[in-house]
């Protein structure tokens, strides 16, 4: 059996189209909050991390989970920093998918030495609750700690669109140009943020969702004449992870999308397959976005403005915020050209 332990953002004249370069206005896009390395608290399904000082050493030990929860996991971890960042795959912890102690934990600025479970092999993840944290250097004491596992949660799905053009290589360039929408341009990003905790013990990459690993599913389809619930392959787009957050960017160019068509997407978790979600249910997700074509359209026509620095032109444009456009203007008038 798993663990049970109790849970604890002058003149005018006219003109016709001088170059003049313009910025859609940009609202501030806030990311996920950076995680705590003091006392940790997590999710279950998630990885947990938490940092094993080494105090002058290369080596220490760490103890987690004891007998009385029935999960004692002992890791001995090798650095030749102050520090080393240990991992642990709270979805793989406790053997019960067949994985090796070796397999749950990892290390950064460093490495495992050995891992080894005290306690029997048990039949599901581990269970929500607290469990205490050991390190020890040359089997002295040395730093105590508590890994708090909590309930995973499903949150919302938010669709985005980013410029056309900008930099999709990182979760830092996608969330730093995205703005929450229901209508994407043609040409641009269309981007869909997933909320969902527990999730990164399993699902690691887009065959995950794709293929739907331990029951967690993202579903794109076309909403067209003649292509009416098509799906779209999520191997067409870019898959990101930050926290708590799954984002799949995708380039509207290569979808091949025209102005009018729609995209449904969805987000699912099956109860008779996740361990997490009880059987029989199914936590869903979903969103959706129109295409509509690339326009800019000025407040006034044709456009008045004084033969003088600092005019303002008013205008509306139908591009992602964060767009550069450029504008030629010339004058109309030949009285006094400009």
């Amino acid at each position: 059996m798993s663990p049970r332990t109790p849970s604890p953002r002058s003149r005018t004249v006219p003109f016709a189209l001088l170059a003049v370069l313009l910025v859609v206005a940009q609202p501030t896009f806030v990311g996920a909050a950076a995680a705590d390395t003091g006392t940790v608290v997590e999710q279950e399904g998630d990885v947990a991390t938490f940092t094993v000082a080494l105090d002058g050493s290369n080596e220490a030990t760490v103890q987690v989970g004891t007998e009385a929860v029935n999960y004692e996991v002992n890791v001995t971890v090798r650095g030749s920093g102050d520090e080393v960042t240990l991992r642990m795959n709270t979805y793989e912890a406790g053997g019960w998918r067949g994985a090796t102690p070796e397999e749950v934990f990892s290390a950064e600025d460093g490495r495992v030495v050995s891992a080894t479970r005290s306690t029997p092999t048990l039949d599901a993840p581990i269970d929500t609750g607290s469990y205490r944290i050991y390190t020890r250097i040359d089997g002295q004491l040395t730093d105590l700690g508590v890994l708090t596992l909590e309930e995973r949660a499903t949150g919302n799905l938010t669709v985005f669109t980013v410029p056309a053009g900008a930099s999709m290589d990182s979760v830092e360039n996608v969330t730093g140009s995205a703005t929450a929408t229901t209508k994407v341009a043609r040409g641009d990003y269309l981007v869909a943020r997933i909320d969902a905790s527990g999730l990164s013990g399993y699902v690691r990459n887009v065959d995950d969702v794709q293929g739907g690993t331990a029951g967690v599913h993202v579903d794109v389809y076309a909403e067209r004449p003649n292509a009416r619930g098509d799906p779209v392959d999520l191997q067409s787009g870019s898959f990101f992870r930050d926290g708590d957050r799954i984002y799949l960017a995708f380039d509207t160019d290569d979808l091949d999308a025209e102005p009018g068509d729609g995209y449904r997407l969805e987000f699912r978790i099956d109860g008779d397959e996740n361990p997490y979600v009880k059987p029989g249910r199914t936590e869903r997700l979903a969103g959706e976005i129109t295409i509509r074509p690339r326009r800019v359209v000025f407040a006034e026509e044709p456009v008045v403005v004084d033969a003088a620095a600092n005019q303002r032109i008013d205008l509306r444009t139908s591009v992602a915020p964060g767009t550069r456009l450029t504008l030629e203007l010339l004058s109309a008038s030949l009285d006094a050209p400009f």
